[in-house]
């Protein structure tokens, strides 16, 4: 699965936001505080609201370019990659990519199938959580300028 927003807030803006959220998933699953330099090749384990558990790794944490982390299950692999391009000094895009790994042929047929189904959804509710990021940037904007 792929998704592209452009968006206005500026690269700096979306990177804190993605990796702010990482920043609070880690300290809420091992109490652990985190700074940005420290996060790549950090690995954790989640439990989720179903009771599955997962081991979370940073991948990758390139500062306003790149975030990718890997999230294994029993059954599946998951990879997801945020490229972040600076389109202006108040604008840039936003680019999504998860891709899923899953050990046997059967569950590979039904994750196909489901990514048939859901897909249209994910992706939807992906690029409505970008805009909410990118909403917060003219929220603290708009702050400013009345202060």
């Amino acid at each position: 699965m792929k998704v592209s927003r452009k968006l206005q807030a500026p690269v700096e803006h979306m990177y804190a936001q993605i990796v702010n959220s990482s920043i609070h998933d880690i300290k809420k699953q091992t109490k652990k505080e985190l700074t940005y330099d420290q996060l790549e090749g950090f690995e954790y384990n989640k439990v989720f609201e179903s009771k599955q558990k997962a081991t979370i790794k940073i991948i990758e944490a390139t500062p306003c370019e790149r975030y990718v982390f890997e999230t294994k299950t029993a059954i599946r692999n998951f990879q997801t990659a945020y490229t972040l391009i600076s389109t202006g000094e108040e604008s840039c895009e936003v680019i999504c990519e998860e891709t899923i790994h899953t050990t046997g042929w059967l569950q590979q047929m039904n994750d196909l199938m489901v990514g048939i189904a859901l897909g249209y959804t994910k992706k939807r509710y992906l690029r409505h959580m970008l805009d909410a990021m990118a909403k917060t940037y003219e929220e603290i904007r708009a702050e400013i300028t009345t202060v």
